[in-house]
């Protein structure tokens, strides 16, 4: 008779779910605050140049010439004054000059009757004629009259059809939709704008010109990198798998390009190609911009050729790849599924911190005028304007695309370091003690 009273068996403890090396790196990216902050920054910078048509106040090529050098309504307006000041010789004279007001004149939040509103006016930008010291008339831009408040008004339709989104500049779609606008109300002679970042030396929208010229600056870098890591690893994965005679040409053209600097060879190609006429005509901008990227990856493909051809070397030998070549695979096969792949972190974390330096090379050729030309925009050609220190003490809100490419490329870092240690198989995770 069996014993009822002998101990039960436990029950077999479920078997623990295995975590993937990309679920671990994911949740090691999720943690590093820094690197999550990097890529929202990116992914709120390239959903705005994709809708650059519909968040622009204008088109990137208006310009309005009264509000020539206006300054970003957000911190203010200049306002013209007049003084009462004493010549030399004793005579009375009025001088009219320019004064700054922080926050006031602006955007702001006051009708024309002056009463508060929680739409925001803005106040037209005009173009005073005034005497200067020895009574000849010169022209003051950039000052509002505050004597007219136009509201700002949001989800408009533009009269014309313009862009609306695109991939980059690529497949756009045209429509009438914009963000914010105004009307210019019958009893102004000034120009009516929300010019939030300013204008520069022509009238044209600072906001307008960033937004499109991000669809150029932030492209470069994503086709380059696509083009110079794929040139990379096709290279470096023949010639560190074949090894022998492909294996040592191969090197010696890497170590060629490698020892030519780059952003000279950039400026010597980019001025090559700005001088090459297709029918008797110059480069248009698309097809400079095909040659900025061209030039770039026929740079930087290089450096990556070699780092693959590297770790191929230490990967060919590994027992996978052997029992691959043992069953009669063929080489396109072992490369394509068992070696490349193996490199995909290595190509991630390159990627991300590679394509600041593409960002940056497209923003020199186009300061240096060998890249995008105007009337087009780009952050780098935008930049040009700053060149001269009259325009610069003038109008020092024409550097705002200069923030944007710093804080373009600081973002790409911060998420480059952060993905370089989430793919880093040897790294740790260190939890915190509770208690």
């Amino acid at each position: 008779m069996a014993d009822d009273t002998s101990p039960a068996i436990p029950a077999e403890a479920p078997a623990a779910v295995g975590t993937s090396p990309w679920a671990h790196a994911r949740r090691k990216l999720l943690r590093n605050r820094v690197a999550c902050t990097g890529g929202v920054i990116l992914i709120l910078l390239y959903v705005a140049a994709c809708f650059a048509g519909v968040l622009a106040p204008s088109n990137w090529d208006e310009a309005s010439p009264n509000a020539a050098g206006t300054p970003p309504m957000l911190l203010g307006s200049y306002e013209l004054r007049e003084r009462d000041v004493t010549k030399p010789d004793g005579t009375a004279t009025t001088v009219y000059e320019r004064r700054w007001r922080w926050f006031r004149g602006g955007i702001h939040f006051s009708d024309q009757q002056g009463n508060f509103t929680l739409r925001p006016h803005v106040h037209p930008v005009v173009e005073i004629q005034v005497p200067d010291d020895h009574g000849d008339l010169h022209y003051v831009r950039g000052c509002v009259d505050p004597t007219i408040s136009v509201p700002v008004e949001f989800f408009v339709s533009a009269p014309k059809e313009h862009e609306v989104f695109s991939v980059l500049g690529l497949g756009k779609i045209n429509g009438n939709l914009r963000l914010f606008g105004t009307t210019a109300p019958p009893e102004t002679t000034g120009s009516v704008g929300a010019y939030l970042f300013g204008t520069d030396s022509q009238g044209r929208d600072l906001l307008t010109r960033i937004l499109f010229g991000s669809q150029i600056s932030l492209s470069v870098g994503i086709v380059c990198i696509l083009v110079t890591m794929t040139l990379g690893m096709i290279i470096g994965g023949l010639s560190g798998y074949l090894g022998g005679l492909f294996d040592n040409l191969s090197m010696r053209v890497v170590e060629v390009f490698l020892s030519v600097p780059d952003l000279y060879l950039m400026i010597v190609l980019g001025g090559i190609l700005r001088d090459i006429k297709i029918d008797g005509r110059a480069l248009s901008s698309r097809q400079t911009y095909f040659a900025i990227v061209l030039t770039m990856a026929f740079v930087g493909w290089a450096g990556r050729a070699r780092v693959i051809r590297g770790m191929v070397l230490s990967l060919r030998t590994n027992d996978y790849v052997v029992a691959a070549r043992a069953v009669g695979s063929p080489t396109w096969r072992i490369l394509a599924f068992h070696v490349l792949p193996n490199t995909t972190s290595f190509a991630i974390v390159s990627a991300t911190l590679a394509i600041p330096g593409y960002i940056l090379a497209e923003v020199a050729l186009s300061f240096l005028g060998l890249g995008i030309q105007e009337p087009e925009a780009s952050w780098g050609n935008m930049l040009r304007e700053a060149q001269q220190s009259a325009v610069l003490l003038e109008s020092p809100w024409v550097v705002v695309p200069g923030l944007f490419i710093f804080a373009t490329v600081l973002a790409f870092n911060f998420l480059g370091d952060g993905l370089r240690d989430a793919l880093d198989p040897r790294a740790v995770i260190v939890k915190k003690s509770k208690g």
